[in-house]
């Protein structure tokens, strides 16, 4: 068996859908399992339907429209909707009584563009000869903790989904096609697992069944060197470990959910992404092995949009519990901290953009004289011997180069990252510099001249 994830770049439209199909038969002999996303587009559809909704406006008439021509040009018979059309309408009623997007309804309401691209899909299969059906992913045992949007998996999950499968003696007789981001908690409510989610679902499923690899298909030919939209010649990677794609995913690269690699490492089962417009590539490989290569560099990635805090008070100086004190803080705030390096007398510190920093500032600076920057960008270097003396004069080279100030850095304790803040607006051109002198051998010597 193997698990084929699917996203809405790959389901924007009828032909995309055959596209998918037709990758989808050429692997039948695997035992395939499918994940899907919504149509590409339709997450955020949904969810400006719900704000429209909240503000007195129930108009479900575009989202009838795009589905109805996809079913139309499949030949899928689009009746088979009317019952979730009425719970669609019904959700929407919803929030427009309450005057307001609460979380409930929203996850409810972003449960419904991939529940229709699974029954239109598996639909399409029959259409084609092919036995198939479609499953919201609670049918198949997906139970997550009861909050909503980015909710967890409960563990029982992986148990529910065996005895499923081995209940319904499949998936020997017909493809199941499974949603992605979507499941529910314990008392019955619809729950999200957040954007990107449909990767981990892929990777619970596929560790559950001891599946032979989990597949991500994406529209790159695997995990890059750095982000092909920077960098236009940027290298495929073969293969790469569990840790070193989990630091890639966490820190700005596009290709999986960041948690999703937590269950395969556990049931060692490899995930292979590849590109759904070049199906014959062979992607690349994360599993507990890596290729080597001659410097021990991986790959460039960035986050953008980040917020940089400096705390600093001569209380620190020889004094314990003064951390403690910090992130209780924090703690309290519900705020959580991606990079941090500290001193005798300050702590430096990132937060995502999205975090209200205003609260933590009027805390932090009861006792401590605290700076923000907004605007900033973590820019990573992923490899196995980064810290080696070459290779750290290569990247000091190319900021002193480039003119560019280094506001912080940060060495993971895996020893496979270290981090840089700049400002934002540095960032796309350090990308290419260090690309150019880390990775591109015919360029590098320069740095020596």
């Amino acid at each position: 068996m193997i698990v084929m994830k699917f996203g809405g770049a790959a389901l924007k439209d009828s032909q995309s859908i055959k596209n998918v199909a037709k990758i989808v038969i050429q692997n039948i002999e695997h035992d395939p399992i499918i994940v899907l996303s919504a149509v590409g587009g339709v997450t955020d559809e949904l969810l400006d339907m719900g704000m429209q909704a909240s503000h007195g406006a129930v108009d479900v008439k575009a989202f009838i429209e795009l589905h109805e021509k996809i079913c139309g040009e499949l030949d899928v018979d689009f009746s088979i909707f009317r019952p979730l059309l009425k719970e669609l309408t019904g959700v929407l009623s919803d929030i427009k009584s309450l005057g307001v997007l609460r979380l409930v309804e929203k996850d409810a309401l972003l449960s419904f563009g991939e529940r229709f691209s699974v029954r239109i899909f598996s639909k399409y299969l029959e259409n084609m000869g092919i036995k198939s059906r479609a499953y919201d992913s609670w049918e198949i045992g997906i139970i997550t903790t009861p909050s909503h949007s980015n909710t967890k998996i409960l563990h029982k999950t992986y148990k529910d989904i065996r005895k499923f499968f081995e209940t319904n003696h499949m998936p020997f007789w017909e493809i199941p096609v499974i949603t992605g981001f979507i499941a529910k908690n314990s008392k019955g409510e619809i729950t999200t697992l957040g954007r990107g989610g449909s990767d981990l679902t892929a990777s619970i499923v596929g560790t559950a069944l001891k599946c032979e690899e989990i597949q991500i298909w994406k529209d790159v030919d695997g995990i890059l060197s750095a982000e092909p939209s920077i960098v236009p010649n940027a290298k495929v990677l073969r293969r790469i470990s569990y840790r070193e794609a989990h630091e890639l995913a966490f820190f700005g690269a596009k290709i999986l959910h960041p948690q999703s690699m937590i269950p395969s490492k556990k049931g060692n089962i490899p995930i292979r992404v590849k590109n759904f417009l070049f199906p014959d590539g062979d992607g690349t490989i994360i599993s507990d092995k890596t290729d080597e290569t001659e410097e021990g560099l991986k790959s460039l990635t960035c986050r953008k949009d980040i917020t940089l805090v400096n705390i600093e008070s001569p209380e620190m100086i020889g004094e314990y519990g003064y951390l403690a004190r910090i992130f209780a803080i924090f703690k309290d705030l519900k705020i959580s901290v991606d990079l941090i390096a500290t001193s005798e007398a300050s702590i430096s510190l990132t937060l995502d953009n999205t975090v209200n920093v205003e609260r933590l500032i009027k805390r932090l600076s009861s006792f401590s004289e605290v700076k923000v920057r907004k605007k900033m960008a973590i820019v990573s270097l992923i490899g196995t011997r980064y810290y080696s003396p070459t290779i750290l004069s290569k990247i000091f080279y190319v900021f002193h180069k480039e003119g560019v100030n280094v506001e912080m850095i940060s060495q993971g304790a895996s020893k496979i990252n270290i981090a840089f803040v700049i400002d934002e607006i540095y960032a796309d051109k350090v990308i290419k510099a260090l690309h150019k002198y880390l990775f591109e051998k015919e360029k590098s010597l320069e740095v020596m001249r």
